[in-house]
């Protein structure tokens, strides 16, 4: 369509083409300015926008942070609990089967005095 315009305008001669040009590059010149102009706000808010979540957002792990501080504090933390309680359930462990070798002695020992007694008793009644 633009090209059937200038070629109708070419039969006038070149300087109402040149012009028709003219003010058809200018137009878009300015459009791609206003263009530009409103992409650069757009870009500005979107800047702002990203800083203001960038601080939130900074904001929030400092907060977590403290918190997770605060129970890191407060509570034992699970590795901690299992190595305690891995440790402990190893003495018990050990207790128990320390225990289990005393009353091992005591029974073969209360066995013998029982023997020894029963031996005595029927040799003073033979």
């Amino acid at each position: 369509m633009m090209a059937a315009l200038i070629t109708q305008l070419l039969q006038y001669g070149i300087a109402p083409a040149l012009l028709v040009l003219a003010a058809v590059i200018g137009f878009l010149v300015k459009k791609l300015d206003e263009n530009g102009k409103k992409d650069a706000a757009r870009a500005e808010a979107l800047t702002q926008a990203i800083d203001n979540l960038a601080t939130e957002t900074e904001k929030r792990f400092v907060e977590h942070e403290d918190r997770m501080a605060c129970i890191e504090r407060d509570y034992l933390l699970r590795e901690t609990h299992y190595k305690d309680l891995g440790g402990w359930r190893t003495d018990l462990n050990q207790m128990r089967s320390d225990i289990s070798e005393e009353l091992r002695g005591v029974r073969g020992e209360i066995g013998a005095i029982n023997t020894n007694l029963i031996n005595t008793v029927l040799k003073k009644g033979a």
